[in-house]
């Protein structure tokens, strides 16, 4: 798998104003995970604990999931993210 484009980075609020160079190295140190189809990252209610960005496939984001009235929010695709409010909300 080929490292994440740093671009997508600038995409996100939190992120687009950091110098390119800090980016890069940030980006370089980001852990890089990979799940299985099915997996969930998280619940709806869960304390928030990081930034998921997709590098290649999508990531489906679920309301109600596994219930009769579950409902697709957003499908997200490379460069696509979930959680950033995570790292802005005080926890608590």
């Amino acid at each position: 798998m080929s490292p994440m484009d740093d671009s997508a980075f600038f995409k996100i609020p939190l992120f687009k104003n950091l110098p390119k160079p800090e980016l890069m190295k940030l980006v370089e140190e980001l852990p890089l995970d990979v799940y299985e189809p099915g997996t969930y990252l998280f619940r709806e209610g869960d304390t928030g604990e990081s930034l998921c960005v997709v590098a290649s496939g999508s990531l489906e984001v679920l309301l109600a999931a596994d219930t009769p009235d579950e409902m697709l929010l957003r499908l997200c695709g490379p460069g696509g993210y979930v959680g950033e409010m995570s790292l802005i909300l005080p926890r608590g």
